[in-house]
């Protein structure tokens, strides 16, 4: 069975809310996944992105070595949550990093 993120209408139902700032704020921060927002577990949040890396990046584009992709995925990720916290007249970017190590970038390189 395939579940899509709820759009912000279905969010405001599920959560028994009302359309607003606060709520479009806790929107934006939680996001639309279903199992996630039942059950507050980050590991939800683990698994799907898993399942991203594996069957929607690595298979589609034959990359072998799933451990650095992961790896890249998380200090992307890891990258724009620090920028994110620098305050608000800082553009939040994944890309501040000084320099990827060459093994990661590689994993880019489509042939």
């Amino acid at each position: 069975m395939e579940l899509f993120p709820f759009s912000y209408g279905e969010f405001l139902r599920f959560k028994h809310l009302q359309s607003g700032a606060d709520s479009l704020q806790s929107y934006l921060y939680s996001g639309g996944m279903p199992e996630y927002l039942h059950s507050s577990n980050p590991f939800v949040l683990g698994n799907l992105l898993d399942d991203i890396l594996v069957r929607d990046i690595a298979v589609r584009h034959a990359v072998h070595d799933v451990a650095s992709l992961k790896q890249l995925a998380t200090y992307l990720l890891g990258g724009f949550k620090k920028s994110e916290r620098r305050g608000s007249n800082s553009r939040p970017s994944a890309w501040e990093a000084d320099a990827l190590p060459t093994e990661l970038l590689s994993l880019l390189v489509v042939a």
